[in-house]
């Protein structure tokens, strides 16, 4: 019911029409088509931001989306319709991997990738950050090039103050829980994902797949196979061969900065010290990470 009044919502606001409480998707989506039909021609772009957001259990939504794509929308050469998300997992099997009505629909898909090192040096500059280059290198390896993490950084602060204002300090609203609060926006079923991550944290240079089953506990098959494909369609893990070797024998590597950084220093954190990067400066970030 949230979820369709908020659709109503923003159909009333782009229309000015009043329209009644829709009691489901196919209500809504005939509202919707019946707006766009009456609008005079060209291009008409319909925008979904977080669509994984409107999906929950028995709503029928993905029914409703197909079948006004397919019965109307698709048939016409002025509707634009773009959905986005950030649970990458949904938009992979709901979307992209859709065996249904949606099934081969997509004309393009844009997968945002974080900001390069370079990116997030433009970035710093912008906003006066007032960074050395490797001060930059040194928060790229805990923060990555994700662009709201860099958002949250205060240019009348040190690296390390930062560092232990948005990390350690749990007093603070900033990253401390991050972690676990990243892997449950991107899955609905987090654990599993997590499990995995976990155990490729066993060895800098990843593990193979039965290696995978042995520290996680995960049996394998089609499931553990899953949580691989989509955590390397996230960007946490990467696959690669060893020269030599059958793809049978490929290895898993996790290499998300924050994740690693996660591992190594937030749950490192035994004594709960709102300041432990600045007590524990001296010995550089990238010695943890020699060995990948």
């Amino acid at each position: 019911k949230d979820q369709l009044l908020s659709f109503r919502e923003s159909l009333k606001k782009a229309s000015g029409k009043k329209y009644n409480q829709f009691k489901n998707w196919y209500e809504a989506f005939f509202a919707l088509e019946e707006w766009l039909g009456s609008l005079p021609d060209g291009k008409k772009i319909v925008f979904f931001d977080e669509l994984p957001w409107m999906d929950t259990p028995r709503s029928n939504f993905i029914s409703g989306l197909e079948h006004f794509w397919n019965s109307w929308a698709s048939a016409r050469k002025d509707i634009l319709l773009i959905a986005c998300g950030s649970a990458t997992s949904w938009i992979v099997n709901k979307l992209i991997n859709n065996h249904g009505g949606l099934h081969n629909r997509l004309t393009n898909k844009i997968l945002l990738h974080p900001f390069t090192l370079s990116e997030c040096e433009q970035y710093s500059e912008a906003n006066k950050l007032g960074m050395s280059r490797y001060q930059m290198v040194e928060n790229y390896m805990i923060m990555g090039g994700i662009p709201f993490y860099w958002s949250l950084l205060k240019r009348e602060f040190s690296l390390a103050q930062n560092i232990d204002s948005l990390f350690f300090n749990q007093d603070a609203e900033g990253l401390s829980h991050e972690y676990e609060q990243l892997y449950a926006s991107l899955f609905n079923n987090p654990e599993p994902y997590m499990q995995v991550v976990t155990a490729l944290t066993k060895k800098n240079k990843g593990l193979t797949r039965d290696e995978i089953v042995k520290y996680s506990g995960i049996p394998t098959g089609g499931d553990l196979s899953r949580y691989l494909n989509e955590l390397e369609w996230c960007g946490f893990i990467r696959k690669y061969t060893i020269m030599g070797k059958h793809s049978r024998d490929a290895i898993y590597q996790l290499i998300d900065n924050f994740t690693l950084f996660h591992f190594q220093y937030i749950q490192g954190n035994k004594n709960n010290d709102s300041h432990f990067w600045t007590n524990n400066i001296g010995s550089p970030l990238h010695r943890a990470w020699s060995g990948l």
